[in-house]
């Protein structure tokens, strides 16, 4: 009998596209198409695309945000999403698109801000609410946590994260 390998999904993410081209519904439709194109490829050789948001996907366009048009221009078989939680210094919550979008993302970048102080906080110490957080990444499909801060908070960010029970 012959043996089987099972290899599991690596992730290629698109981290950075340039913010210009963000500005225009032309300009969002192209990079989607590029992005569905090469997640197309990529899947013939096993990886998994993804797209890391930054702060610029988070203005309307004509009345729709930037980023609910790359959600709905995304081949949803294809590409997952990479969510940046900091986008909550700008009043958006990643469980909201966890709701809204369920199965179509891949991993999160976690950062806290402090609405009040409006400034980042280590994790546990600012807005978000990472049981209801961790919680909603489960039926999004999140599988992968990336830390990403100022060093001076990793220490208080992993005490919390050790404690914390979801």
């Amino acid at each position: 009998m012959p043996s089987r390998c099972i290899l599991s999904t690596a992730e290629l993410i698109e981290p950075y596209v340039d913010p210009a081209r963000w500005q225009t519904e032309t300009g969002v439709s192209e990079v989607a198409s590029e992005l569905n194109a090469a997640a197309i490829k990529a899947a013939d050789y096993g990886l998994q695309v993804g797209y890391h948001n930054h702060h610029f996907e988070f203005h309307p366009i004509d009345g729709v945000l930037v980023y609910e048009r790359l959600m709905s221009t995304f081949d949803a078989s294809l590409i997952r999403m990479q969510f940046q939680v900091a986008v909550v210094d700008l009043g958006f919550k990643a469980v909201t698109f966890f709701q809204k979008y369920p199965g179509r993302f891949i991993s999160l970048h976690l950062k806290d801000w402090s609405e009040e102080e409006k400034k980042p906080k280590p994790i546990g110490d600012g807005s978000v609410d990472w049981k209801e957080l961790f919680t909603a990444a489960r039926t999004a499909g999140v599988k992968n946590y990336f830390v990403e801060m100022d060093p001076k908070f990793l220490a208080p960010s992993a005490q919390f994260l050790h404690r914390l029970k979801v």
